[in-house]
Formats: structure tokens, sequence, C-alpha cells
């Protein structure tokens, strides 16, 4: 059996245990740089959430760790993409908030988010609101809008954040822990922006237990893996399976969020964490560096998608086809893997053949795509 060394970095599982500082340094710089970005608006609110932000930014100050319910690079990563757009300011800097709201101290301020759009923050997405007003008590959560209300009871431990309670209108969408991430139940299609038909409550429930089941495989077959999964991927979107197939998902601009849909069982589940992962880094590098040279017109064939394909959406599908085979290897090596998984494993080894064949000997890959 081939012996799979993993490189340190964010393209492979890191073994150096550096992982959650980059994650605690990311949210505390985010937030530190919401807080400057909204203490110079007018808007109504805004001094009140910049302060709370501080609070996140600076640790020490606050009486929490500074990390909140669900800690992720890619949760990070979205508040600090929604801060980039002035629209964007008042959303990501609430969500971002009450994602850490452990971290500060007891406030109350009513908030203009600059035009009426649907909430999301937190565990929540609650309906369409111009206005949101907080009230945090330091065990209590308060929020109300227009035409909804919504609370949720919240402890603190080891610095962050666990939701004991939540109350939200019918028509808003709460976030349920299933293991290490957390899942959407309600009708997300305008999660974030995404247009999808959402899975039935009996598929949602369905793929609430797999998920859990997948997140075991993971910690006890592939421990290597949980820590890079679970540092990056943190909602998972129940999705309607196109044409009875089953479908994973992830976009480039939502980070942290995975949609899946039910009845793959729990090794495919496990197999989709880990690809969907992998490409959720591959879009953290794509932010800083980039990853391939432009060839316009150019395209391979892809074995993945069974259709001709540029050479990024190539590499980012080898990266992440590389990824699932490793995940299969250590999964051997532990005794995790059984004659059944079999077709699996071979169906992933011709994928990464065929991607591999576009890639070894291409010039037009860059330092970090190499």
């Amino acid at each position: 059996m081939t012996e799979f060394q993993f490189c340190s970095g964010p393209f492979w599982p890191d073994t150096d245990g550096v992982g959650p500082l980059l994650v605690t340094t990311l949210v505390e710089t985010a937030a530190a740089k919401l807080a400057v970005k909204l203490a110079d608006r007018s808007v109504a609110g805004t001094r009140a959430l910049a302060d709370a932000l501080s609070q996140i930014a600076s640790p020490v100050n606050s009486p929490g760790s500074g990390v909140g319910w669900a800690p992720s690079l890619g949760q990070a990563l979205g508040a600090i993409s929604a801060a980039q757009g002035e629209g964007g300011l008042e959303r990501a800097g609430l969500s971002l908030f009450i994602d850490h709201v452990t971290s500060v101290y007891p406030v109350r301020f009513e908030l203009d988010l600059g035009t009426t759009t649907r909430v999301k923050v937190g565990c929540m997405l609650l309906p369409t609101s111009r206005t949101v007003e907080v009230d945090w008590t330091g065990t209590t959560l308060f929020l109300g809008g227009s035409s909804f209300t919504a609370t949720a009871q919240i402890t603190a431990s080891g610095g962050i954040g666990v939701v004991e309670t939540a109350e939200i209108p019918e028509d808003g969408c709460r976030l349920e822990p299933a293991g290490r991430l957390w899942v959407v139940h309600g009708d997300w299609q305008d999660y974030h922006g995404i247009l999808s038909q959402t899975a039935s409550p009996k598929d949602a429930k369905r793929l609430h237990a797999d998920l859990e089941g997948a997140q075991e495989l993971i910690r006890s077959g592939a421990p290597e893996y949980w820590p890079w999964i679970s540092q990056m991927s943190h909602t998972v979107l129940p999705a309607a399976p196109p044409d009875g197939q089953f479908a994973s998902g992830s976009a480039r601009d939502i980070p942290g969020a995975i949609t899946l849909s039910a009845g793959a069982g729990v090794l495919k589940f496990a197999e989709s964490l880990v690809h969907e992962t992998a490409h959720q880094y591959y879009f953290l590098a794509s932010r800083f560096t980039q990853i391939v040279a432009d060839e316009p017109g150019r395209t391979y064939f892809s074995p993945l998608a069974k259709r001709q394909r540029p050479l990024d959406k190539i590499l980012l599908a080898y990266h992440a086809s590389a990824n699932v085979l490793a995940f299969y290897h250590l999964l051997r090596a532990r005794g995790e893997y059984r004659a059944t998984d079999a077709a699996s494993y071979a169906h992933a080894l011709e994928d990464h053949a065929g991607l591999d064949r576009h890639l070894r000997d291409n010039p037009n890959l860059g330092q970090v795509g190499r």
C-alpha cells in the first residue's frame, strides 16, 4: 500500500497543530477590520457593534476567548469577504458578533442594516427586516425585527458558546448541531444567496443522522482529516437530490458552507466532507495568489464533470480527488475500509489518474498550484 506523507499547509491536513491558531487569528483580524470600518459610519447601532467587535479582536480584554459558536476558517473568511463591500458591513459585523457573542460583555442596541433584507445571523436565518434589535445579557441573546422576534439561550464551554435552546419564527431557518457541524433546517434557498431546492424535512432528518456517522468515521478512521475539516467547514445545507442522484457542492463566495443531498450513506458523506473541504481550501488559496496561469480558450476533459473544463477547474478537481484517495488509504490502514468500499475507492483512483495526466508536466501551474 502506498504510504502518504501529508505536506504542511492548507492544501493537505497539517500535522503541525497550527490550524486552530490560524483560525483564531483570522477571526480576530476580521473583527478588528470590521470594527474600524463600522466605527467611521453614522448608521444607527454601528458604534455599539464596533465596540463589541473590538472585544472579539482583543480577547484578553473580553470575557471569552475570542472564539464563538462554531469557530472556523470559513466563518472568518465569510466575514472578511462580506466586509469588502460597503453594503455588507453591518450584516457582516452582526453575524461575526453573534457567532462569537460569548466573547462580548452584555450589550443592547438597534442596528440599521441599510436595506430591507433577510437576516442571516449566527445560527439563525430570519425573516426580512431593515433593522434588528439586539440584546445580549451574557446568557440570553434576543433579536427583534419588523416582523419577528428570536431568542437563544447560550452557555460558554471552554470559551466556545453553546446554544442550549432557540426560538425563531416559523418562516425562519435554524441551524442545529450535527456533531461538530451545523445543519440548516427550514427553507434556506436564499441562505447567503444560494438558489437551490431544499431537502424535504424527512430527508433533512436522514441527512442529519448520516452526517453524524460520517464525522465519527473520519475521527476514527482518518483522524488527520478531522481538524482540517472542522476548522474550515461549519454549515451543511440539505439539498434535494437532482434527478434522484446524490450531489454535493460548495462555492468560493460562501466560505464554510457545503450543500449535501440525503440518502448516500455514511461513507459517501465522509468522502464528500473531504472533497468539498478540499475545494474550500483551494478557494482560500485563490483569494491570495494566482494558482494557474490564464489559458484563454483551452480546456481539458474532466472525468469528474464528464466534460471539458479550464485548467483551474482541473486542478480544483485534482486537489479534491487526491485528498479523497488519501482519506481512503487512511481508512484502509486503520481497518475501517470494507470490501463494499472497493467500488468507491476504484472510482476515486480512476478520477485521480484522469486528472493527473493533464497536470503532471503542465507549464501553466504556478508555484502554489504545483
